[in-house]
């Protein structure tokens, strides 16, 4: 297995510019005895700059943390945000648009071509005060959630497989 550490549409984009992405690999079993270099090889063809070691069970592990962590993070941030903006005049579709889709279609992009230290001296300086202070209750409430989130994920998948 070679897992990109990106969306599919980062891949395909580093991968024509020659950039690149780095990529996890993995080998469950290898009948051949090549199997630990085919996969390597196939990490290189994609483009990965760097290739680490993992499992099986760490990726999908990973893989089901950090899709939580996102929903975790983003959802009530994305509901407070379109809950404001509709108290102060907005339609749910400009509320709708400014949220959900700016984050989708504009943020994401910009964070993933300057990376998230970019985004902090851009932020008026009182969110960042705010955002400082309020890190570790924010850290805590995940933390709390994240493993039950992750829990249910997992059982949602096995259901889907069988």
């Amino acid at each position: 297995m070679v897992a990109p550490k990106g969306s599919g549409t980062s891949v395909r984009r580093n991968f024509l510019d020659g950039s690149g992405i780095n990529s996890s690999f993995a080998v469950h079993q290898d009948a051949t005895g090549r199997a630990m270099e085919r996969t390597i090889a196939l990490g290189i063809a994609i483009g990965s700059g760097f290739l680490f070691p993992t499992t099986f069970q760490m990726e999908v592990y990973s893989d089901l943390t950090a899709n939580a962590a996102f929903s975790w993070a983003h959802w009530p941030n994305d509901g407070a945000q379109y809950n404001e903006l509709r108290k102060h005049g907005h339609t749910p579709s400009e509320a709708f648009n400014e949220t959900v889709e700016e984050l989708t279609q504009s943020l994401i992009r910009l964070v993933a071509e300057n990376g998230m230290d970019w985004m902090m001296p851009i932020a008026p300086p009182r969110l960042n005060e705010e955002l400082w202070i309020g890190r570790h209750k924010f850290r805590k409430a995940v933390a709390l959630y994240l493993p039950n989130f992750i829990s249910q994920s997992k059982q949602v998948k096995k259901q889907k497989l069988c």
